[in-house]
This record gives C-alpha cells, structure tokens and sequence, in this order.
C-alpha cells in the first residue's frame, strides 16, 4: 500500500471520527451506532483498513455496538428490531398513561428523535411500572407539548422523507413492543395546523408514506388525530365539516387493515360515526361517578363503536380510570 492510499485513509478516518463525535454530541447515538456499524462492515470486507476504522469508532464511544446483520450489497444498515411478530388486539390497549407528572410532558412524544434514548426508556420504565399495556404515539406533531416538532418528512412537512426520524420511529415503536406494550399510532396532533393543512393536500400520500415506512406495522389500531375538530372544521353544515375526516379515515383504510379510530375535542361527538372506534376527552376535574354516567351516555351514541376515555385529566388519574373501566362502558383509558 503505497503513502498516498495511507494519507488517504487517515483523512477518512479523522472524518468519520468528527461525524461520529458530533452525533454523540448531540445525543444522536442511534445514527452514531449505524456509522460505527457501517465501520464493522468495512472491517469485514477490507481487512486491516476496515480494523483501523472500527478501533477508532469505538474509542470514539460506540463500544457498544449490536450485532451487525448479513452483509447487504447496498451497504445500508436496517433497523434494529427486536418487535415480537403478533401484535396485540385493539381490545387489549385498555392501559396507557399518556402525560408524564405534568401536562407540558406528552409521553405521546416518546418517539421523538429530538428526545434522548436515555429519556425515552426512563419513560417506557415508568409507564410499565405503572401497570399500562399500552403506548400512545404520535407520528406527527408540530406543536404539541416537549419534543414536538418531528414527522416522517422530518422537522419540516416538506413530503420528503426524513431517514433518521423514520428509523428512530420504528426503533422505538419496536423496542416498546418488545417489552410488552402495545403500540396505538396517531397520525396527527393538535397546535399543528399548517402541517394538519398540508397533509390534507394528500391524505393517500401521507397514509402511503406512512406504511412504506413501516409506522402500521405494530400498531393495534390507528387514530385519525387527536381533537380532530380543532382543525379539520368548517362553518358549514356537519356533513361538510366532516368531509376531511372521511377523506383521511378511508386514505388510512387502504393501508391499513386494523381499527380506526377518531378524536376530538373535549365532549364532542361530531366525528364519532366515521371510523372504527370513539376516543372521547372531557374537561379536567370531573368526579368518578360523573365520568361513569358519561360514559354510559357516549356509549349509547356512538352506534355500537367501542369507546374509549382518553384524556380526562392533565395528569395521571387511577382511581378515575379504574372506575370507568369496571363501569364496562369503556374499554380504554389514558390517565392511567
């Protein structure tokens, strides 16, 4: 090997240390893992140049590399999954905790590459101490609460593919998988209505984009949007207020086999017969048995769908949650 090929492999070495030791920085360790993989590779392939490499991304902080998978002829890295291959019925998702000690916490926001790995387990260990069976998941969301900011396309809706999103998406969904909780996606959030705006421009592109990617495939069932009525709305009569809800329900239904639900605003019901399954919210500070007695009463308006009551305080509510599920007029609730 002549001095010139030894110059030139210093100088990739010195840029894939920086890249890496920037990731770090950053708090981006899942992309530092996939260089430090790529670098294994090359190990394999290329002998000493590849041994070179890899010793200098470990001493970089990527010791603790995952197993490497077969070699692919692309040299991509895929996705580390460890999901377990049947997902649990829309029926069993009857536990979720969906705010963190305060309101400004959004657990829905887990799935966030804006927020640390370190973070998202020390969440995942919380909701599963608390005895929930079931993560809530926003996919995307502008404005709502901590680590907003994120979709498929990225932290702009831009209809271009954001590659490091989509894979901490995934890797996410399926590490929660794997340790036992079932997994409810929401396609859309609320404080977010120029993304809201554009996806409607295409719902079938946005739910296509959405299975590419592979976001359904551990998902038990799927929700429209939380409070759809804040921005899916018009002045007209309902049939036309609800027209964008349809037209997003039946893009979701091409893709996706499962349940589909919707969800709105606090006490409304506007949406209710146009998908699958009814997530209701009421307004904070209601007794037990007034939660009961509404929950009977939506039951009996939703034309037989299962009802579930997602948010009926800012904060973690047991005794509450516990009262509506013996209740039997709803089958989910997320302040556990």
């Amino acid at each position: 090997m002549g001095r010139e090929q030894y110059i030139k492999i210093g100088l990739d070495v010195i840029r894939i240390v920086g890249a890496i030791i920037e990731m770090l920085r950053k708090r981006e360790s899942r992309t530092a893992l996939r260089v430090a993989a790529n670098s294994a590779r090359a190990a394999r392939r290329g002998g000493q140049v590849g041994l070179i490499l890899l010793a200098v991304c470990m001493l970089a902080g990527c010791v603790d590399l995952p197993q490497l998978p077969p070699d692919d002829p692309t040299g991509d890295v895929p996705a580390i999954t460890n999901a377990p291959a049947v997902v649990p019925a829309w029926s069993a998702c009857t536990k979720g905790s969906c705010w963190y000690k305060a309101a400004k916490n959004r657990n829905m926001n887990i799935g966030s590459p804006k927020m640390p790995d370190s973070e998202f387990r020390e969440r995942v260990d919380w909701m599963l101490a608390r005895g929930c069976n079931t993560a809530h998941l926003y996919v995307a969301n502008q404005k709502d609460g901590e680590c907003a900011g994120f979709c498929l396309y990225g932290s702009s809706w831009d209809w271009s593919i954001d590659k490091v999103t989509c894979d901490t998406l995934r890797d996410r969904i399926a590490y929660m998988r794997s340790r036992g909780l079932a997994v409810v996606i929401w396609c859309l959030a609320d404080d977010s209505s120029s993304w809201n705006a554009e996806a409607a421009k295409d719902f079938n592109r946005y739910a296509a984009d959405l299975k590419a990617q592979g976001l359904l495939d551990h998902a038990s069932f799927v929700c429209a949007g939380l409070e759809l009525n804040e921005y899916y709305k018009s002045p007209d009569v309902l049939q036309a207020r609800a027209a964008q809800v349809k037209s997003l329900v039946a893009a979701l239904r091409k893709v996706y086999a499962g349940k589909i639900a919707t969800h709105e605003t606090s006490c409304s019901l506007s949406f209710a017969k146009l998908a699958d399954i009814v997530l209701y919210q009421v307004a904070p500070g209601q007794s037990s048995s007034w939660l009961v007695a509404e929950a009977r009463r939506v039951a009996g308006l939703t034309g037989g769908r299962p009802v579930g009551f997602f948010e009926i305080e800012r904060d973690p509510a047991r005794e509450k949650c516990e009262a509506l599920l013996a209740s039997g007029a709803c089958f989910l609730v997320g302040n556990w």
